[in-house]
This record gives structure tokens, C-alpha cells and sequence, in this order.
């Protein structure tokens, strides 16, 4: 017997003899012995003595094999036309994105997005960017156009240049060299909850949520709630310590800076982590939110107040009561039944030398 296996988890030890199969109950069919199986890297045999599976099963409606593990008295399922998410990482799913889009690979640059990921589904049909925008929501990381490249880079990384004060241009005389505008407390969530599939109960929907601290002191003034969907397996755990990092960075990057700078750093692209010196001899860690090169060559520069360990927070999070996983059936007994009915026609008679049914 030979099916086509995508799963890419290993195949466990095997012991000699054919493969069979043995129709047990509707389209149920029982396995024995050797099966070999063509996975991505080649042939491989299965068999039940010692390998993943003992008393298998094969069910056509779902193209799965029914058994138990070894150790276990509970029976699993194993989808042979099932590809499984074990070496998915958040820059492979970016760049297929990128690719469906019409992007050659070598216009994307992902190396820096190796998040581990177990799936992603894709809603409706949209654009390329609106289905990348949650998982940058969620990752934390932004694209920028560089050097003829489409490039991912993740939040928080190191610090590419130092910006002193005195390298800042005064545009205007009446203007100063650094403005600021920071975002008010009514503007911003005090709660975010992050909605999303959750592996620990089968996938299904499930949120967590992070709020602010409002007693018995509130540290902030804001009463308003935010709401992200990710249609992205994830622990409780996982979705909450998103959460945090969501509004952490939303309230640590409320301040928006905008200051010119000279040739000498006309090399900062969108998405560059600076260190910016102040007036009183302090600096403060930025990320560049846009760039603009003027006609005597000076950029003006956008920039928003960045936290590091913002990006980094976890949460312990419960994943609720309630919920009874899902039981797959025990596989069916075969049992024959012969009726004692009396023959319909003479020609059924074999005279005592057989029966038939």
C-alpha cells in the first residue's frame, strides 16, 4: 500500500512483513503489517509493531489513519494529506505572501523574521499587505524598501547610529531643532484584547486580554478598549504576552519626534533604532518612522520614542474551564452475523456439502 504522506513528523521503527488491508465496518479498513509510505524526502515503511500507530485504522472519507500511540490507551489520528507546521517560521510565511503578490524571492529579505509559527489562515481574499498587517501586529516588525529589497525587520533590534545633539539642523530660526508631540491618554486603550485560535482547546476561538493598572491606583487616565483579531494558533500564554506588548509599546511610543539632520546621516532608512541626544546632555532610543531628503541635503527625519524591553514581555495566562476536548471513537468490532432463514430458491441448496449466505 502506498499513500502520498506531506506530514513531515518521523516515521518510528519498523518490523518485516506485507502490508495489508481488511474492510472492518463501512469504509473503515484495518492495517497490518509494512506499509510504505512516499514522504517528501522518499519512501518510507510503517508498520504497527513498534512504530507510531498500533490496532490502525485507515478511514477513506478522511484519507487518516485511526490508532493508538504507543504508551496510550486514547485514540489519535494521523492525517496522511496533512502537512504539519513543525519548521514554519513567520519569515516563511511572509515571503509566500510576498511571492503570491507577484514578488520575486530575491526582492524579499526575511532573515530576521525566525518566529516560530504554527499556522496561519487566511481570511477572504485581500491584499498582500492586509494579510501581513496581523502578523505585524502580533510579531512586532515592519517593512521598509532598501537598496532595491523589500525588507522585514523586527522591532527592538540594536541600535544602528548615534544622533547627537549637535548634529540636529534648526530648519527655521523661529522653529526649534526638535520638536515634540506626545499622544493623550484619552487616545490610547487602557485594555487590549487579542483574539485568536487557540491550540489548547482544538483551535478553537478564544481571547485574552491586558489591562492597566486602575486599582487601587489608576496609573492612567484612559477608559478606552482596543480589540485584535489574529487568525493565528496560539496558547493563552502567547496571545496574552501579545496583549502586554501591544499596549506597552502603545503607550511607551505615545511621543513623536521630528527633527532635521545633515548628510551625514542620510543613510537612515524607515524603521532604523537610533539613540537621539537631548539639549541637557540625556538620550533617548528612537525608531524612525520616515525620512525625507530636502534639496540641501538635510533629511527630516520622524521618529517615535522606542522601549526594547517592551517587545520581550511574556504573561501567564489560564486557558478557562469548561471545555471537554473532543473524544475520537473507538475503531469498531467486526462481528458476523449468519441469519437462519429458510432458502428461497432450490438452486440455493448445496445439499449439506457448504452454506451460503
Amino acid at each position: 500500500m502506498i499513500w502520498k504522506l506531506v506530514d513531515h513528523a518521523p516515521v518510528g521503527r519498523f518490523n518485516g512483513g506485507p502490508g495489508r488491508m481488511e474492510r472492518v465496518l463501512g469504509s473503515t479498513w484495518g492495517l497490518g503489517g509494512d506499509l510504505v509510505l512516499q514522504t517528501g524526502t522518499g519512501l518510507a515503511t510503517w508498520n504497527a509493531d513498534g512504530a507510531d500507530f498500533s490496532n490502525r485504522f485507515w478511514l477513506d472519507e478522511q484519507a487518516a489513519v485511526i490508532g493508538f500511540p504507543a504508551g496510550s490507551d486514547l485514540p489519535t489520528k494521523r492525517f496522511l494529506t496533512r502537512a504539519t507546521a513543525t519548521e514554519l517560521t513567520l519569515g516563511d510565511v511572509v515571503q509566500q505572501l510576498c511571492v503570491r503578490a507577484g514578488l520575486a524571492p530575491g526582492d524579499i529579505n526575511v532573515a530576521g523574521l525566525t518566529d516560530s509559527l504554527r499556522g496561519y489562515l487566511l481570511p477572504p481574499p485581500m491584499s498582500a499587505r492586509d494579510a501581513i498587517t496581523p502578523l505585524a501586529s502580533a510579531f512586532l516588525f515592519d517593512a521598509v524598501e532598501q537598496d532595491d529589497m523589500l525588507l522585514f525587520r523586527k522591532r527592538a533590534g540594536g541600535v544602528a547610529v548615534t544622533v547627537p545633539y549637535p548634529d540636529l539642523v534648526q530648519q527655521r530660526a523661529d522653529a526649534p531643532a526638535l520638536s515634540e508631540q506626545r499622544a493623550q491618554d484619552a487616545e490610547l486603550p487602557r485594555e487590549l484584547t487579542v483574539r485568536f485560535l487557540d491550540v489548547d482547546r482544538a483551535g478553537e476561538p478564544n481571547a485574552q486580554s491586558w489591562r492597566r493598572p486602575v486599582s487601587p491606583t489608576p496609573t492612567v487616565a484612559a477608559t478606552a478598549s482596543s480589540t485584535l483579531d489574529l487568525p493565528i494558533p496560539l496558547t493563552g500564554g502567547e496571545a496574552k504576552a501579545i496583549a502586554r506588548r501591544l499596549i506597552t509599546a502603545t503607550w511607551r511610543e505615545r511621543t513623536r519626534l521630528t527633527f532635521a539632520v545633515g548628510p551625514r546621516h542620510a543613510r537612515l532608512v524607515p524603521t532604523d533604532p537610533i539613540t537621539l541626544g537631548l539639549a541637557d546632555g540625556a538620550t533617548i532610543r528612537c525608531r524612525v518612522l520616515s525620512t525625507q531628503l530636502g534639496a540641501n541635503w538635510t533629511t527630516r527625519i520622524e521618529a517615535v520614542t522606542e522601549d526594547a524591553a517592551a517587545h520581550v514581555l511574556t504573561a501567564p495566562a489560564d486557558g478557562g474551564a469548561g471545555w471537554v476536548p473532543p473524544m475520537l471513537p473507538l475503531p469498531y468490532a467486526a462481528r458476523l452475523l449468519l441469519p437462519d432463514l429458510p432458502l428461497i430458491l432450490d438452486a440455493d441448496d448445496l445439499g449439506g456439502a457448504g452454506l451460503r449466505e
